[in-house]
C-alpha cells in the first residue's frame, strides 16, 4: 500500500509538535512532582500532630492517675 511517502517514524512529525509534547509532559511530571511534595508536607503535619497529641494525652493521663 502507498503512503504516499510518508513514513510511520517520528520524522513525520515537525519540530514543534515535538517540542510541545516534551513541554506537555514536562508540565505532567512537574504538577505530580508538586502534588507528592504537597503530600509528604500533609503526612509530615499530620504524624506531628498526632505525635503532639499523643505526648499531650500521656501526661493528662498520668496526672490523672
Amino acid at each position: 500500500m502507498d503512503m504516499g511517502g510518508h513514513s510511520m517514524g517520528t520524522n513525520g512529525f515537525q519540530p514543534r509538535n515535538i517540542a510541545l509534547a516534551q513541554d506537555f509532559w514536562y508540565i505532567i511530571v512537574g504538577v505530580m512532582g508538586f502534588l507528592a511534595g504537597c503530600r509528604v508536607v500533609h503526612l509530615y503535619a499530620s504524624q506531628g500532630r498526632l505525635v503532639s497529641l499523643l505526648h499531650s494525652s500521656v501526661g493528662v493521663l498520668s496526672v490523672r492517675y
